[in-house]
């Protein structure tokens, strides 16, 4: 059936492009950790272009689906992917098309596990620029208005890190 054989090279180029999307994941979490962000901008214009041709990968996928439900003489529906299992007539082909799938699976669930990683990753760095932000701002409420620089003086100079009449 040129159809299966259609809608296996589609899986299989989903599956090789969400492999692909796992490396960039692994590379964004690098550069994340190092903090370069003219890399991380590298990685997301990559990314941008993997979700266009993940996109159409996609579109392609349904098109063919829709084709093998059509040529069984099925209403076209929402059809799981396992459910087309059941149109195969070759062992060969529902075993390929298990493994496909599976392959497939496992990928996506690497590929959600790395990219909350990322997730994380980012979360931390927004927190540590906010509570960095929030220190400059409190540090900047003692110099906004005039006061005697002598004060000051003498109050850096009673400020100690241990308590000296103990």
């Amino acid at each position: 059936m040129a159809l299966i054989k259609m809608l296996m090279d589609v899986l299989h180029d989903l599956y090789q492009a969400h492999m692909e999307m796992i490396e960039l994941a692994n590379q964004k979490k690098q550069v994340l950790i190092e903090g370069n962000l003219k890399e991380l901008s590298k990685i997301i214009q990559l990314e941008s272009s993997w979700v266009k041709r993940v996109g159409k990968l996609e579109e392609e996928r349904m098109k063919v689906i829709q084709s093998v439900v059509q040529e069984k003489g099925l209403p076209f529906q929402e059809v799981a992917m396992t459910d087309l299992i059941t149109f195969l007539t070759s062992p060969e082909e529902k075993e390929q098309m298990k493994d496909i799938l599976g392959k497939l699976s496992k990928t996506v669930e690497e590929m959600k596990r790395v990219n909350e990683f990322n997730t994380q990753l980012v979360q931390q760095s927004l927190d540590f620029i906010d509570h960095s932000y929030a220190i400059l701002l409190e540090d900047n409420k003692d110099s906004i208005t005039y006061s005697n620089p002598k004060s000051k003086l003498k109050s850096k100079q009673n400020q100690s890190i241990f308590d000296q009449r103990a």
